[in-house]
């Protein structure tokens, strides 16, 4: 069984677990509801998601995105429904091009409303050939208050972003650590997590420390995190 198809079985068990049939909306019902909404590319890409068909499950409605992203779907039935993102539509511009694949996401349609839904497209992405310095990177070194060109090894560092998952490294021998093929134009949270490290045979505990970064195309952009730290004898 493919991912797609083992999402659509967790959904719909979900659905049946809910009390609510997924093969049949109350029937009888208004048929006066509609569900709007907006298809959106992922970490905040400026790529308007035009032309993408959005299907209805069960019942098999279909529409397609305007040249905004956005939809509607008339005329639905009160129920629960699982909203399709049709695969393999691609979008490109100078920098990327992605291509959608299938996107699921579950909506609960009252009866006599307008249901609104926002939904963000699950996507390939690729750089542009021509500019392979598109993507960004950032390195860093993370260090200590309480200890001279300490080498803070072995702690945890997240990249935090409103439209990406967070990613995380761990420093290396030299306290050094980085994050490749980042998106820019957008704001970076860097977070430092406590830890311990030894210093001369004393165990150091290091506190946690936050930094903030906005990369340019192809900037490579360098962070000095310095955390707050207690020596105690190991």
């Amino acid at each position: 069984m493919n991912f797609a198809k083992a999402f659509l079985a967790v959904l719909f068990i979900q659905l049946v677990s809910c009390g609510t049939d997924p093969i049949a909306p109350a029937k009888g019902g208004s048929t006066n509801s509609s569900i709007i909404g907006k298809v959106t590319a992922p970490n905040a890409v400026d790529l308007v998601m035009a032309g993408v068909t959005i299907s209805t499950i069960p019942a098999s409605d279909t529409t397609k995105t305007d040249t905004n992203g956005d939809f509607v779907l008339n005329g639905i039935s009160p129920g629960q429904y699982i909203l399709q993102v049709s695969q393999g539509k691609s979008f490109s511009n100078s920098n990327y091009t992605m291509t959608t694949v299938s996107t699921y996401d579950t909506v609960t349609v009252g009866a006599g409303r307008i249901d609104t839904v926002s939904i963000v497209a699950n996507c390939t992405i690729t750089a542009c050939p021509c500019l392979r310095d598109t993507f960004g990177s950032i390195v860093g070194r993370v260090t200590a208050l309480c200890a001279a060109d300490s080498l803070v090894a072995g702690v945890t560092v997240s990249l935090m972003t409103t439209s990406a998952p967070t990613r995380t490294v761990t420093t290396d021998v030299s306290g050094k650590y980085n994050f490749n093929s980042i998106f820019p134009n957008q704001q970076y949270v860097i977070q430092v997590s406590a830890g311990r490290f030894l210093l001369g045979g004393e165990s150091v505990a290091t506190g946690s420390a936050v930094d903030t970064v906005t990369l340019a195309n192809g900037q490579v952009d360098t962070v000095n995190n310095v955390v707050s730290c207690a020596i105690s004898a190991h």
